[in-house]
């Protein structure tokens, strides 16, 4: 399931990535843009290589929500390139909630 779930999250990730270059709504630049290819392809290359990927959907559950809850909050930019419209809030609380899942789901199953 971890694989699987690491694999599918770099897809988001590379997807968000690239049409950040091609959907003139999103309000993100270049920098912005390549930060979602990298975590996308760090995330399916840690998925491929049976890294850790439990570790890796811990700090995605993370970030995600931290940069949801920012969002939410008003911030509207983190040194001045990670900006946060009104879609990328929101892809950020699910990608964080459904991590989140995930992840205690993949602690309850190690557990037992």
């Amino acid at each position: 399931m971890a694989k699987k779930y690491g694999i599918a999250i770099g897809i988001v990730f590379l997807a968000l990535g690239v049409l950040n270059f091609f959907v003139p709504g999103l309000k993100t630049n270049v920098l912005h843009a390549a930060l979602h290819i990298i975590a996308g392809v760090v995330a399916i290359a840690m998925s491929l290589r049976g890294s850790d990927t439990t570790k890796l959907i811990k700090w995605i559950t993370i970030l995600t929500i931290i940069f949801a809850a920012m969002g939410f909050a008003g911030v509207h930019a983190i040194l001045g390139f990670l900006s946060f419209d009104l879609m990328l809030k929101w892809v950020y609380l699910i990608i964080g909630l459904l991590s989140a899942y995930v992840y205690l789901s993949l602690k309850h199953e190690q557990a037992s």
